[in-house]
């Protein structure tokens, strides 16, 4: 719905910048961080439209029903909606950063305690129980961090992504009812025909 130059009206708004997710390698997202614009939507007063055409007769048109009440509620509930995903996309992107930050979270610093100095199966010469570095653990863990931390971000991106089109509807959403709302506030009866223009 939007990026640092395009504000939006409403719903999750995406603001990106969060460093800890993005340690500069192109394979990266860029880290969104959303945000909601809207706790609730605004009242439908159709203000802020303006009236266009030669004031030449309405067409013909059957007639419509709009329950702005119901379109309101509805809108309402998805805005409820995008807050819990906000807030939620915000929890896993915490966890991700905190992942993606650390050097042992995938096991990159894995050791082994070993007090068998006999153990010819792995070639560990230690006297008593201490910490040896598991260098194929840490090899492996490494090499999966390097595949793994590019692509939580770029799920990231597109989980915010979703967010933000789900704002963008829900803007839609709003403007159609503020459009009723405007065409409706400009109608008149006119002639003795009774017909709305």
């Amino acid at each position: 719905m939007t990026t640092p130059s395009d504000q939006p009206s409403v719903g999750p708004a995406i603001n990106y910048g969060n460093p800890a997710l993005n340690p500069g390698t192109e394979a990266f997202a860029q880290d969104p961080v959303l945000s909601m614009l809207w706790q609730a939507p605004p009242s439908f007063t159709g203000t802020g439209e303006s009236a266009s055409g030669n004031g030449g007769s309405a067409p013909s048109a059957p007639p419509v029903t709009v329950d702005l009440g119901t379109l309101q509620a509805a809108e309402q509930a998805m805005v409820g909606a995008e807050s819990q995903l906000v807030a939620d996309y915000t929890e896993l992107s915490a966890e991700v950063a905190q992942a993606v930050a650390s050097d042992s979270f995938f096991g990159q610093q894995a050791i082994y305690y070993n007090n068998d100095t006999s153990n010819s199966e792995y070639n560990h010469s230690v006297s008593g129980t201490q910490a040896q570095p598991d260098t194929g653990l840490q090899t492996g863990a490494t090499d999966y961090y390097d595949q793994i931390a590019p692509a939580m971000t770029q799920v990231l991106a597109m989980i915010a992504a979703t967010a933000e089109t789900l704002g963008m509807f829900t803007a839609a959403i709003n403007n159609a009812g503020q459009a009723y709302t405007f065409a409706d506030k400009s109608s008149s009866i006119s002639g003795n025909d009774g017909a709305v223009t």
